[in-house]
């Protein structure tokens, strides 16, 4: 990503850790909805989640988008699905439209000042329609006049889950990341775990690995050396419900 000088000084000391960005991702300042991350915190090439217990309540994401130079700049924003729950429907607004579903680039642009904080032109939502699980949206802002000036952030959904507190609750490591071989869950003492399942899937959402579960687990490896090379992501279901998924890698 292209480099671009700090000029503002209160933007420097908020954010010292991204002060050499061009574009500050933040979520809001403000208490949102389903939002589980912290309040106001940067998001660069990282996630921010959302979650609600019930598969019948859509989610609305939310990010704060700061020009972090000394110029104006007109920012677009592109889409790209990691990985979405099937029946699930997913679009985002931005520079004054909201987008149908099948729509990845925006069509229109918003100008932020140097320095400025637009809080209200991009918001996201989310619709799970009663289909529980957890899904990856990744969001990219570029400078419209110069592509290669860019920052992304990915989103996560989880509707019809358990909390991610309860998650690491169940689930102690994962390991290892990347993978050769093998990958191995290691479950909590006390999980109570039945009709337990692990599916692997690539970022097209096409499963290429299922694994079952035994009740109450203490570790489970699944093989993934028939995998090739390349981003994959692992949910595990228990007690019919997804209780963790995430991004792992499979190197060769």
């Amino acid at each position: 990503m292209k480099k671009v000088y700090l000029s503002v000084i209160s933007v420097l000391c908020t954010f010292a850790g991204v002060n050499s960005q061009s574009i500050i991702l933040t979520t809001p300042a403000t208490a949102t909805s389903n939002l589980v991350s912290p309040l106001a915190t940067v998001v660069n090439d990282d996630t921010s989640y959302y979650y609600n217990a019930s598969a019948s309540v859509d989610l609305m994401g939310k990010l704060y988008v700061i020009n972090n130079t000394a110029s104006s700049m007109t920012i677009n924003v592109k889409r790209t699905v990691l990985y979405a729950v099937g029946g699930s429907i997913n679009q985002f607004c931005w520079g004054g439209l909201c987008y149908a579903p099948n729509t990845n680039v925006s069509t229109y642009s918003e100008t932020i000042a140097a320095g400025d904080t637009n809080k209200t032109a991009f918001y996201t939502d989310y619709f799970p329609y009663d289909n529980a699980g957890v899904s990856y949206i990744k969001y990219r802002f570029y400078n419209l006049n110069d592509t290669s000036e860019f920052v992304e952030t990915t989103v996560r959904y989880a509707a019809g889950t358990t909390s991610i507190e309860e998650q690491n609750n169940v689930i102690t490591s994962v390991y290892p990341n990347p993978a050769t071989d093998l990958i191995n869950f290691n479950f909590a003492t006390g999980n109570n775990i039945t009709n337990g399942t692990i599916t692997i899937t690539d970022l097209s959402g096409k499963i290429v690995k299922t694994a079952i579960i035994p009740e109450n687990p203490a570790i489970q490896s699944v093989d993934v050396s028939q995998l090739t090379q390349g981003v994959y992501i692992y949910s595990i279901y228990a007690n019919n419900k997804v209780i963790a998924t995430k991004k792992f890698v499979v190197k060769k």
